[in-house]
């Protein structure tokens, strides 16, 4: 797998001894990189996307102004500075979103470093000990810019793959709201108390951000439910309680069963999110820490949001009792560890609560669904930390009505 751009930066401070050979380049290359540009856009120009792109001489014109301006302040003397990293990133992205074909971008800096080193060889013939030294440091030079501007690419790349994951993902958190009453922003709630409950515990940003965006998959199984027992007013019968104790295992069978740590933690969640801390949950009746901390971090989070929302079959519950019902719970239903970090971080829970409220019911239907859905989209597509690393690849007592 190609190296990252982030990865590249450490390899470029140059040594003095290559900057001094560097530096003895400056004048002889100043009146031939011109013609060295010219081979190098004959070269790229073969590639039909990037002919298409360049159709316009004045763009030429320009872009080898840039791409000198690039090789004779920057690659050329060694410099790789923050600017010349701003402007790599801009290159190559730009030529990434037009198509231009990376074989032939990299062929193209080949052509180039051929001719270099035949003008230079030429040039410098007769002194034996120098050539050398300004070959190397040439050969080094290119060597970085190229693969700086192909990690660049290849970040370009994953950001794509990234983004059409994070799409699929929020369509599958999706698929189920579509058949029930819980709405998109009992996703995201689920999803940011999830979180912060996680950094509480003293997981890693990076896990923790990885919970944010599995967690909301937790309910996908609830697509096998029928609606009949799912919009039920009234408690479930047994049969249809059977029905409903399904979905941990529907929404496990549905996610697949993929290496990439994302997917993996969004199907245990989905699994385990409603088994116990006793060992009376469902739906294989694990108990304590054999639950995925996944697991027992999801179900506080879900029980307590859905303990606050209307669901056909209850009004919402005041933040008090939801509170106090977690805490009645904790060694029964839920991890007591976690439980006490639920309860020291209940202001933050609050907050989560807060910008994720709701829409009054008395709204137009289209501008709610509309603001929903678009804050639904803009949060799960939100770019975690690692996100690259993430896709490499509980009954409740039959007094209260079941939260799920």
């Amino acid at each position: 797998m190609p190296t990252k751009l982030s990865s590249w930066v450490a390899f470029l401070n140059i040594d003095a001894e290559t900057v001094a050979a560097l530096g003895t380049l400056s004048d002889f290359l100043e009146p031939r990189i011109d013609a060295v540009l010219d081979t190098f856009f004959d070269r790229l120009l073969q590639q039909e996307n990037a002919a298409r792109l360049f159709e316009d001489p004045a763009l030429i014109v320009h872009v080898k102004a840039v791409q000198r301006r690039h090789w004779m302040e920057h690659v050329f003397t060694g410099n790789f500075d923050e600017t010349y990293l701003n402007v790599t990133r801009a290159m190559g992205r730009h030529h990434f979103r037009l198509g231009v074909d990376p074989l032939f971008f990299s062929s193209s800096y080949g052509v180039v470093l051929s001719e270099l080193t035949m003008l230079i060889t030429r040039h410098f013939i007769d002194q034996p000990e120098l050539l050398p030294k300004i070959l190397v440091a040439l050969n080094r030079v290119v060597f970085i810019d190229l693969s700086v501007a192909s990690s660049v690419y290849y970040d370009a790349y994953i950001d794509d793959v990234e983004r059409l994951a994070r799409e699929f993902n929020f369509s599958l958190a999706r698929a189920g709201e579509y058949r029930e009453y819980e709405g998109g922003l009992h996703l995201l709630r689920v999803g940011h108390m999830c979180r912060a409950i996680a950094l509480a515990a003293g997981r890693d940003r990076q896990w923790a951000d990885m919970l944010r965006m599995a967690s909301p998959l937790h309910d996908l199984g609830k697509i096998g439910v029928p609606d009949s027992v799912l919009m039920k007013p009234g408690p479930l019968d047994e049969r249809e309680r059977a029905l409903m104790q399904r979905h941990p295992q529907i929404g496990a069978e549905i996610i697949p069963d993929h290496p990439a740590p994302l997917i993996r933690m969004a199907r245990r969640i989905a699994l385990t999110h409603h088994e116990r801390w006793d060992g009376a949950g469902y739906p294989k009746g694990l108990a304590g820490e054999d639950i995925p901390l996944e697991g027992r971090i999801t179900a506080i989070c879900d029980v307590y949001d859905a303990l606050l929302s209307r669901r056909p079959y209850k009004r919402p519950w005041s933040r008090e009792a939801a509170a106090a019902y977690i805490r009645e719970n904790s060694g029964a239903m839920f991890d007591p560890a976690l439980v006490e970090i639920f309860v020291a971080n209940l202001a933050e829970l609050e907050r989560i609560q807060d910008s994720y409220a709701e829409l009054p019911a008395d709204a137009q239907t289209g501008v709610r669904e509309g603001r929903r859905r678009a804050s639904l989209w803009e949060e799960l597509i939100e770019e975690p930390v690692g996100f690259t690393w993430m896709m490499r690849p509980t009954e409740i007592s039959s007094t209260v009505p079941d939260p799920a």
